[in-house]
């Protein structure tokens, strides 16, 4: 009896640049003699061989010929799948740079594209914009004069594409927050949402911290610490998510005084010394005597384990949990 073993990501990416390494200076000639349809149909097939959902886009390079970009269309799981194919690959020459997300393309807007049966302008959207500098994000509204004679599924696929062209893929991610569709006029172009993400961007160096205090559904008093702005995209291999528990005394309110706030410190720092880049400290969360690190690593590394061996040296420890979250769903309420 015989089965068919599925293909990994990693066997399909191995075979895409494999592929790559005889054909890409074909596909180049091929898009300079006009034939973009003929290199795209195998194109195609290799790379919906990586994943049935990632999707690829030919254009203009930056600092080469030519430009191939897969896009994980707004996946947060696909994102460390793209960025595996880049890191696999050969890297920028004269004829193809590669990208694992849609780069900024303010000359789309320039342009047309179909979407249903309809011409659609991007040039044509506004947009709205409020900065939540609480939370580093930044909300927007989408708005264009085609979208009453499109589905709700052409409509939101639209203001994507046009926010993707606007910042960048990855940067719809880091900066955005809220995405609302919309028929009212707006005021703002593309370089209103531009000026809006870089004056919020302004006031954020690298790495800073946003303190976000309430009461949860107990009534309890929680005390949230996350990175700003959202840090997913500065580690797109992170796919894992760990949680930590540690112990403390809590005061009247629920939360460490001065001294055990001091000691969890100390202890956090001795594990991310240990951990090194191999994870980052992504959140903590600090409630009625438990504080709990988020943490996000690479699942093929070995950060579980030295979670384990330093947790069985430590007094303090009282749990370490793992779970795959590629998109960082698991933060999600936190911005």
């Amino acid at each position: 009896m015989f089965s068919r073993r599925a293909r990994t990501p990693a066997a399909a990416i191995a075979a895409f640049w494999e592929w790559w390494a005889h054909v890409g200076d074909d596909l180049a000639a091929a898009i300079e003699a006009g034939q973009v349809e003929k290199a795209g149909r195998e194109l195609a097939r290799r790379v919906s061989a990586i994943h049935s959902d990632i999707v690829f886009e030919l254009g203009e390079g930056m600092s080469a010929r030519h430009a191939l970009v897969l896009s994980p269309e707004g996946s947060p799981s696909l994102r460390s799948i793209t960025e595996r194919w880049l890191r696999a690959g050969p890297g920028s020459d004269a004829t193809w740079e590669f990208f694992p997300a849609r780069q900024p393309n303010l000359r789309a807007f320039e342009g047309q594209l179909t979407l249903g049966k309809r011409i659609f302008e991007p040039g044509k959207a506004r947009f709205g914009a409020e900065v939540d500098a609480d939370r580093a994000r930044v909300h927007v509204l989408v708005q264009h004069p085609d979208f009453p004679f499109l589905d709700d599924a052409d409509r939101l696929r639209a203001s994507f594409l046009l926010l993707d062209w606007a910042l960048g893929e990855d940067d719809v991610e880091r900066w955005l927050g809220e995405i609302r569709v919309t028929g009212e006029e707006q005021p703002f172009d593309v370089a209103g949402v531009r000026d809006a993400v870089a004056e919020l961007s302004a006031r954020y160096g690298h790495d800073e911290w946003a303190l976000l205090e309430g009461m949860d559904d107990r009534g309890t008093l929680v005390e949230v610490r996350v990175r700003v702005p959202f840090p997913r995209m500065d580690h797109p291999l992170f796919d894992l998510h760990g949680s930590v528990g540690l112990s403390y005394r809590p005061d009247t309110d629920g939360l460490p005084d001065v001294e055990e706030t001091g000691a969890l410190e100390a202890v956090t720092s001795g594990l991310l010394t240990r951990l090194g880049g191999s994870a980052v400290l992504a959140a903590i969360v600090t409630k009625a005597g438990i504080r709990t690190l988020h943490l996000y690593a690479d699942h093929q590394g070995v950060v579980p384990a030295q979670v384990t061996a330093w947790s069985g040296q430590q007094a303090r420890a009282r749990t370490a949990e793992w779970l795959p979250d590629p998109g960082w769903e698991i933060l999600r309420t936190f911005y």
